[in-house]
């Protein structure tokens, strides 16, 4: 399956409720900056303070659906071409699907570790 119907599909999916946890998210209603779907594999990111008083930053105790096949063979040929290394291989990711003529921010992104 193509990267793009793939990504669909997974908006489908968690359109339907069939996801893990905090795997999709989709905004209530398109505003401006919140103008997203949101599908998280591999680990669950808090983009701002939420209800419970917890920083932005990776959530280890929210369940999410781990990385598909197709997106593990992408990161296995990164690695072999050498993109990665094994110590760096990525194990999680996240796909944000914005509406079409829609205006949406980008927020700066950062770089994130966990202790393994």
């Amino acid at each position: 399956m193509r990267p793009l119907r793939y990504a669909k599909r997974l908006a489908d999916l968690g359109d339907e409720g069939a996801l893990c946890g905090r795997t999709y998210s989709a905004p209530r209603k398109w505003k401006r900056g919140k103008g997203r779907i949101t599908v998280q594999m591999g680990c669950c990111y808090n983009y701002a303070t939420d209800k419970q008083g917890r920083p932005p930053g990776i959530l280890t105790d929210e369940p999410v659906n781990g990385l598909p096949p197709m997106l593990d063979d992408v990161v296995d040929r990164m690695v072999a071409r050498r993109i990665f290394t094994a110590a760096t291989r990525p194990d999680s990711c996240i796909i944000n699907l914005y509406a079409l003529g829609r205006v949406s921010d980008v927020a700066p992104h950062v770089l994130a570790r966990t202790a393994s």
